[in-house]
């Protein structure tokens, strides 16, 4: 690593006594604290280890699931003849314990030997940690996932000459305005060996940070997540589901269902409902938010708009009956039902003849729309998708994207009026996804390639 600028040496200096002060502070978060000590790299973070360790990081379940279906992709490639007859760990790292719990799955269920697969809690981004962490897990590569910047593990890869790769890069405008407040040298003197990012818009952020001439372009390794047919995904709890486009069409049903619906966007949903229910009186209202302990407030917002509604949780329910049966014997009552209960959004898609996927009518990035196309629904959406605009235009022309509640109830009701088969819509999704496919195995050739490119050491 060249010398380092003054700037940057007085940067990483505020930056390391930050990291000191807020320590007693950041012990007592709730979700820093699970995992505290792994996250302060103790002696014990890792242990040594006769062969090429490959770094990871993944900041939470998304992107712990990208990570798997890289890491199978390479263990099946790997070639120990090639690699001087060394072994292959991984060492997959994660902020949160939604990542933990996946990367725990992973080893357990995965085709890994005792040592070849070790999850661990993300060190906390003080040079000094970050520091002794390289210097326990002696990585050959450091691959971080999606938009994992941090400045401190960038630093001590470059001191340690470790090479480092961001692959299926995302980087939204405004977090690159975040990055923007630091002087364009610093990042420049950080940046990693290569960047590949998902779409031409993600390239040119990360090249207004660290230069064009180390971003390239990757498919999504979500799309290679997707399972387009019922029980053959390797990855348990995948992003959707994609049915047999050749069942029987069933009758859609006059159920408009509000699925993954957020509190920020209450008031426009509950005006959306109103609405919907005064355009088309015989169509059933399911809600499901997204967050189970914010259900008072949407039971008192559909009060305001006067709308009875019951919750799921009040209906009496036999262990043996099942969601359609209740949809069944609820859809003439008049009220919106809350659905109170999580596991069931893929079996209410299933029900419904019409869905606004939530957390778009807000700005608030949206949620996952994709299980409704899965489905064989054409999902209605808010303004605000910006957390799955990856899924490319030709997926998005799928999507009826809405400026506001008028438009949300009107578009509902055409979708109930004159619905498409769900059969086709699945087929459709299931072309254009097969189309993008591809990301993990290019991910995984890039570590290779790099691997040989530095020497596997």
């Amino acid at each position: 690593m060249q010398e380092e600028s003054v700037l940057n040496r007085l940067i990483f200096s505020l930056y390391q006594g930050a990291w000191r002060l807020a320590r007693p502070f950041l012990r007592r978060n709730k979700r820093l604290r699970d995992g505290w000590s792994e996250r302060l790299a103790p002696e014990t973070w890792i242990s040594p280890f006769d062969g090429i360790t490959l770094w990871f990081q993944a900041a939470s379940g998304g992107e712990a699931y990208l990570l798997a279906a890289v890491a199978r992709i390479l263990l099946k490639e790997w070639d120990s003849a090639v690699m001087g007859g060394k072994k292959l760990r991984i060492l997959g790292t994660t902020c949160t314990r939604q990542g933990m719990d996946v990367l725990e799955r992973l080893q357990n269920e995965g085709p890994w030997a005792e040592s070849e697969f070790l999850p661990r809690f993300f060190p906390l981004d003080e040079p000094g940690l970050m520091n002794k962490a390289i210097a326990q897990a002696r990585p050959a590569q450091i691959v971080l996932l999606e938009t994992e910047l941090w400045p401190g593990l960038l630093r001590a890869a470059k001191q340690a000459a470790v090479p480092l790769q961001v692959l299926n890069g995302r980087i939204t405008s405004k977090s690159l305005s975040g990055y923007a407040w630091l002087p364009a040298s610093f990042w420049r003197s950080l940046s990693p060996d290569r960047i590949l990012a998902i779409s031409k818009n993600d390239a040119e952020r990360f090249a207004r940070l660290f230069g064009s001439e180390r971003t390239g372009l990757m498919p999504n390794i979500k799309f290679d997540l997707l399972r387009l047919e019922e029980g053959v995904s390797p990855i348990p709890e995948q992003i959707g589901v994609l049915g047999n486009s050749a069942e029987a069409e069933e009758a859609r049903p006059r159920l408009a269902l509000f699925a993954s619906v957020r509190r920020q966007e209450a008031e426009a949903v509950a005006k959306a409902v109103k609405l919907l229910k005064a355009q088309r009186p015989d169509t059933a209202i399911v809600l499901a938010p997204r967050h189970l302990h914010h259900v008072p407030l949407w039971k008192r917002q559909l009060e305001q708009m006067e709308i009875s509604s019951v919750l799921r949780s009040e209906l009496s329910i036999t262990p043996e009956e099942t969601p359609d049966a209740v949809l069944n014997r609820f859809v003439d009552t008049g009220k919106a039902l809350i659905w109170d209960k999580f596991g069931d959004l893929k079996q209410l898609y299933s029900e419904a003849g019409a869905v606004y996927v939530g957390g778009s009518l807000a700005p608030l990035g949206g949620q996952n729309f994709l299980e409704a196309l899965g489905a064989g629904l054409r999902p209605c959406v808010g303004p605000h998708i910006d957390n799955f605009l990856w899924a490319g235009d030709s997926i998005l022309t799928m999507v009826r994207q809405l400026p506001d509640a008028d438009a949300l109830a009107a578009a509902l009701a055409e979708e109930l009026d004159s619905p498409d088969s769900k059969a086709a819509i699945k087929e459709q999704f299931a072309q254009r996804v097969r189309a993008q496919r591809g990301g993990s195995r290019q991910a995984a050739e890039a570590i290779l390639k790099r691997l040989a490119a530095h020497g596997a050491e």
